[in-house]
């Protein structure tokens, strides 16, 4: 990135005196809007809290979390199995 390139200060004849420049806050933001454009970053006012109450749930919300629930029933099923402790 050109922003996170060092840049040489120069005196008034044009020759550098040594001394480098770095525009930080430019940098900053150029990785920023990097890590936004990949998805790096959540919106936390589009995050969903959940108080454990079924009824507040939508169908989707329902349907989700049963899917979820059924994933980790069957890797906790793999598990035990591969471990020989399964009782099923």
């Amino acid at each position: 990135m050109r922003a996170m390139q060092r840049v040489r200060v120069l005196d008034r004849e044009g020759k550098p005196i040594g001394v480098f420049t770095y525009n930080g806050q430019v940098a900053n933001r150029a990785l920023e809007l990097i890590g936004k454009e990949l998805g790096m970053f959540r919106n936390r006012s589009e995050q969903f809290e959940w108080d454990g109450d079924l009824t507040k749930l939508t169908d989707a919300q329902l349907d989700k979390l049963l899917q979820q629930f059924e994933l980790a029933r069957a890797a906790s099923k793999q598990c035990c199995q591969s471990a020989g402790r399964c009782t099923e």
